[in-house]
């Protein structure tokens, strides 16, 4: 960020030197000094006011106001003369004065590192002085920075150091004076005042260059052979050799932590291997024209006539192995073996094989043409050999299970004789060198240096768990080769040699991760929320590129979603509290993560106040509808059941006109009957009855209840003519419970008549003797009484018997017609009834007869 500060005068100062007391920022300026108070530079002493208090101080203390140092300090002035560093007091005018080394003359820069220590520098060196106790300390340049004289210089204050920097060099310490850290630099154009950031990356500057950032990584890592071709590197002799391009073998000096050259094997042209560790603990330099083994600590030239007498056959190898008594070797022309005892040996020509490595008691070679096998003096692919793997191999390594094969532009196979694996994250490399430790893997890449985790569950899915770049230190992505030892790992590359040290805390810093927002939560009312926009950013000037960013809004979203871009748009998030996390993983796999808030202000009809009202109406209406809903199908079932209580009355009624014919058949036969016996006044009498019985029948029918005085009325009536009919052979007895008001208490019209009529023409008309009819009344409760009617006749089951053929018909029809009324009674919501007939003899032998018992239940509204 920049900041920009008017000053009291409304004008432009040019700072000469800057001062930090306690927390005030200071400025010395042609104007004065200058104070920073409430982001405004105030001026609190003018030029004036200070040449007037140093004339006043030369008057007392008879010193050369020349020398004055122009400080912020009310009661401390100090001077220089003669190779003198004076120190005055004006609250107690006394003076110390410090013999200096340097010609105090000439003076390059001076400042306060605190309140009371002073910091000057000259020609040869600088001075720290305390103010309070009166200590000083010389620093020469010579002893420091290998520099006589030093012209410029630069102070930069930081809480626990301070940094000093001019032309060519860079120096930390700490308030107590001591050395912390030593940077030099080879180019003093491009470093003429350097700045070391909290990151350990240090920024240069210069009128001429500009701005020029040398990345921590670059500080802390060491370099070689800068601008040479290092095609390959690893261990000769127990001595890490480096092999350059057209220039030979090179070993490192651990002493001087250097590399020369290994006169003594000389070589040239390109170099194709440094091999150790071999199948026979022998170890190989393989160039484009000498050769070297190491044999038991003995090393020798690798000829060519050593083993093949052939001179029509190139003498260089591209690469040798040594492998159950036979020396397998390949050159530009040729894949060979020389057999070591008997001399003979064999070859065939082919072209673009660079690589041979012994595997499970077999030979591979590898090259442009892929992966072969050399079996029985010839070429062939392996067992399941893979398509995939038809492309350039550039390297082999083998494991206990598998043989690692790097290929161009396809990454690595696992191979064996079972199965072949793709490591489908390492597709697109190009794989110059494969290390492998324990269960992971190095890859030397186009693209850096890349660490792999074996997955041995499922192979093909190994991730890659680290990764180096040029960014980490490396002088160029396009490594041709590595090797580690401990916790090092070289790097060679077209351009030079690095040394990475693998544990440097430097690899294992997280990026550091902000949101541009100040405020850590932000708040949105309902227009702001239709398009949320949240910026943030990594603050990381080296590694930029190789940092990969996720973002997720929780509670609604649990995983995580990958951008590139560091802008997120939302839109139209619902009214909550919402938490946006975001992560940074750099290459190192190491993650920071940040959380800005964001609140979401629900409209007022989002508000939980307006959700309670609204949904308050909402049930108040859906009770009025639901109200309305109930009264409408009450009306409905009310008029349904109306309905049925009329179509059950008409069907009654039907029913009861259907009686009418055995009423009139019955009687007509007994009026027939006494007029053929010539007994007028029986006739008439009987006539009499019948039409008093036919009136109350035709009344009663067209209701649908009568008062029990009404139905015994009726009785009597037809029971009194069929006295008559039977001649004194019926009688007939009729009682009724006192609790019953015979008036009041209504009955079903004609529901008694049909079952008296069955008594008297099924159960006593068969009976030879006289016979009785029994109708009783009984209250039960309020609401309910029950009526008996019982004769003792032949019973109701001899009468089946005995009408079986000829009555069939009617009874059942009677019966039928008798269970319908009382169905269609019971359907109408008005009546409970319940109906019993039994045969007396069922219950005992010694009698006979019918019972019926009929049970009126009255429901009121």
């Amino acid at each position: 960020s920049i900041y920009k500060y008017p000053n009291s005068l409304s004008t432009i100062i040019t700072p000469r030197n800057q001062f930090k007391l306690n927390d005030s920022l200071i400025l010395h300026t042609d104007l004065g000094l200058f104070m920073l108070k409430d982001s405004v530079f105030d001026n609190i002493k003018t030029i004036d006011e200070y040449s007037n208090s140093i004339k006043q101080i030369e008057s007392k203390n008879t010193v050369d106001s020349s020398g004055f140092y122009f400080l912020p300090l009310d009661t401390i002035n100090i001077s220089f003369n003669d190779k003198k560093l004076s120190v005055l007091n004006k609250l107690t005018n006394r003076k110390k004065v410090f013999q200096l080394p340097f010609n105090t003359h000439i003076n390059y820069g001076y400042t306060l590192l605190k309140e009371d220590v002073f910091f000057t520098s000259f020609k040869e060196g600088f001075v720290i002085v305390n103010l309070h106790n009166g200590d000083y300390k010389t620093f020469f340049y010579n002893t420091l920075i290998n520099q006589k004289n030093v012209e410029q210089i630069r102070v930069n204050l930081l809480t626990d150091h301070f940094q000093l920097s001019g032309p060519g060099y860079l120096l930390v310490y700490d308030y107590d004076y001591n050395l912390k850290k030593k940077y030099l630099f080879d180019n003093k154009e491009l470093s003429v005042w350097s700045y070391l950031d909290n990151h350990g990356n240090i920024w240069q500057n210069s009128l001429k260059k500009g701005l020029t950032l040398v990345p921590s990584t670059q500080l802390n890592n060491n370099y070689y052979l800068k601008k040479e071709k290092v095609q390959k590197i690893g261990l000769f002799d127990n001595k890490i050799i480096a092999g350059i391009q057209n220039k030979g073998f090179y070993k490192l000096d651990t002493l001087n932590n250097s590399f020369e050259k290994i006169k003594e094997l000389p070589s040239y042209g390109n170099i194709y291997h440094i091999k150790s560790k071999t199948e026979n603990s022998k170890e190989y330099l393989i160039s484009h024209n000498d050769s070297y083994v190491l044999s038991k600590g003995v090393k020798k030239h690798i000829i060519f006539k050593l083993f093949i007498v052939d001179d029509s056959m190139d003498h260089y190898f591209k690469d040798i192995i040594d492998f159950d008594n036979y020396y397998y070797f390949v050159n530009s022309n040729y894949v060979g073996r020389y057999n070591k005892l008997t001399h003979s040996h064999f070859k065939i020509p082919v072209t673009g094989f660079t690589y041979l490595k012994a595997y499970n008691k077999n030979i591979y070679v590898a090259g442009s043409d892929g992966l072969y096998i050399l079996k029985e003096d010839t070429l062939k692919k392996p067992i399941n050999y893979n398509k995939l793997m038809d492309v350039s191999v550039n390297c082999l390594t083998s494991g206990e299970h598998n043989l690692f094969v790097g290929t161009d532009g396809r990454g690595v196979y696992l191979y064996n004789e079972k199965k072949v694996f793709h490591l489908s994250e390492t597709d697109g490399l190009s794989i110059q060198r494969i290390l492998k430790e324990s269960d992971t893997l190095w890859l030397a890449t186009q693209n850096g240096i890349k660490k792999i985790l074996l997955n041995n569950k499922n192979l093909s899915q190994s991730q890659i768990i680290d990764a180096f770049y040029e960014s980490d230190g490396l002088l160029q992505n396009n490594v041709n080769d590595i090797y580690k030892k401990e916790e090092d790992l070289y790097v060679a590359s077209d351009i030079g040699l690095v040394k990475l040290n693998l544990q440097n805390k430097i690899y294992r810093q997280s990026p550091y991760l902000y949101f541009k927002s100040l405020n850590d939560t932000l708040t949105f009312k309902n227009g702001d929320r239709a398009s949320v926009t949240i910026n943030f950013n990594a603050q990381e000037y080296v590694n930029q590129e190789h940092i990969n960013y996720q973002y997720r809004l929780l509670p609604n979203q649990t995983k995580w979603i990958n951008t590139t871009a560091k802008t997120i748009n939302f839109n139209n998030l619902s009214p909550k509290l919402h938490t946006l996390e975001v992560k940074a993983i750099d290459q190192h796999k190491n993650k920071t993560i940040v959380k800005q808030y964001l609140n979401i202000i629900p409209a007022w009809w989002e508000t939980l106040l307006a959700k309670i009202t609204f949904t308050s109406i909402l049930l108040i209406l859906l009770y009025l509808f639901f109200i309305l809903v109930k009264k409408r199908i009450a009306k409905k079932e009310q008029a349904k059941v109306e309905q049925e209580k009329r179509v059950a009355g008409l069907e009654l009624q039907a029913l009861r006109s259907q009686m009418n014919p055995h009423f009139v058949h019955n009687s007509l036969n007994a009026i027939q009957y006494f007029i053929q016996r010539n007994e007028v006044e029986l006739s008439e009498n009987y006539l009499s009855k019948f039409s008093q019985l036919i009136r109350l029948f035709f009344e009663y029918s067209r209701r649908q209840n009568v008062t029990i005085t009404e139905e015994l009325e009726l009785l009597n009536y037809y029971l009194d003519i069929e006295k008559l009919r039977f001649e004194e052979k019926l009688d007939y007895k009729i009682s009724i419970c006192e609790k019953i008001n015979t008036d009041e208490q209504i009955i079903p019209s004609m529901i008694l008549q049909p079952i008296v009529e069955n008594a008297v023409n099924h159960g006593l008309f068969h009976k030879k003797s006289p016979g009785i009819i029994e109708i009783s009344f009984e209250q039960l409760n309020e609401n309910t009484y029950q009526v008996k009617v019982e004769d003792d006749g032949i019973g109701i089951n001899k009468s089946k018997m005995l009408f079986h053929s000829s009555s069939k018909n009617y009874q059942s029809n009677s019966s039928k017609v008798l269970n319908e009324r009382l169905e269609l009674l019971n359907k109408g919501n008005d009546w409970d009834i319940k109906y019993v007939i039994k045969d007396l003899s069922e219950t005992n032998l010694d009698k006979t007869g019918t019972i019926v018992i009929l049970t009126f239940k009255q429901i009121y509204d």
